[in-house]
């Protein structure tokens, strides 16, 4: 696990109520993205534009409206 993956992982689950799991896979998806698509993300603008995807509650929906958001700059 990166360190990238390391910091975002218990804000998933502390912060938005993802289980063990899925904030791990979650993490892991984040930073397979970054190194690919975004390599100037930094863990804290991810969680500012997950936190702002405050559309829905459950996390699985905010996740992927955080990802399209940043895919979409």
């Amino acid at each position: 696990m990166s360190d990238f993956e390391t910091r975002l992982t218990p804000v998933f689950t502390e912060q938005y109520g993802a289980d063990r799991e899925v904030a791990e896979r979650a993490a892991a998806n984040v930073a397979a993205f970054r190194e690919s698509h975004a390599e100037d993300l930094t863990t804290e603008a991810f969680l500012e534009t997950l936190d702002e995807a405050d559309s829905y509650d459950g996390f699985a929906h905010r996740f992927d409206l955080a990802i399209e958001s940043i895919g979409a700059e």
